[in-house]
């Protein structure tokens, strides 16, 4: 098990979302399709952890709540700013779903990615075309 802090490893997280855009700003950063769908797969990856993720995070603020532990201190009622936050967490769950899935399709798509033409089968060339001796 880990010792780091969940928060530094959260944070961990967007350190490394901030190293890809930096280091993919350059349209030479790349230099295959493999490499982009490897990225794309990576991406996917984390994506689709996030639902859980969201989902543990309100299961924990649901427990803190059960047992008096957290309280809120704004002009909303505890019970009432759970509520928003539950719903929130909900609806970033459901759009993680959506972006894992829109994510898995790119990534799908960028495996059909050459860096070296394709010839073109000349069996189709003259298709429709019939000879007849």
């Amino acid at each position: 098990m880990t010792t780091t802090p969940l928060p530094g490893t959260a944070e961990t997280a967007v350190m490394i979302i901030h190293e890809l855009n930096l280091r993919t700003r350059d349209e030479h950063a790349l230099t295959e399709p493999a490499e982009l769908a490897q990225i794309l797969a990576s991406l996917t990856a984390a994506a689709a952890g996030l639902p859980q993720l969201l989902g543990q995070l309100h299961r924990w603020l649901t427990h803190q709540h059960a047992h008096h532990h957290i309280h809120a201190v704004g002009d909303l009622t505890t019970d009432q700013l759970l509520e928003a936050i539950g719903s929130d967490l909900s609806r970033a769950g459901r759009i993680a779903h959506d972006l894992t899935a829109i994510l898995d399709i790119v990534h799908q798509h960028t495996t059909d990615l050459s860096t070296q033409p394709v010839a073109k089968d000349r069996s189709t060339a003259h298709q429709g075309v019939s000879f007849h001796p």
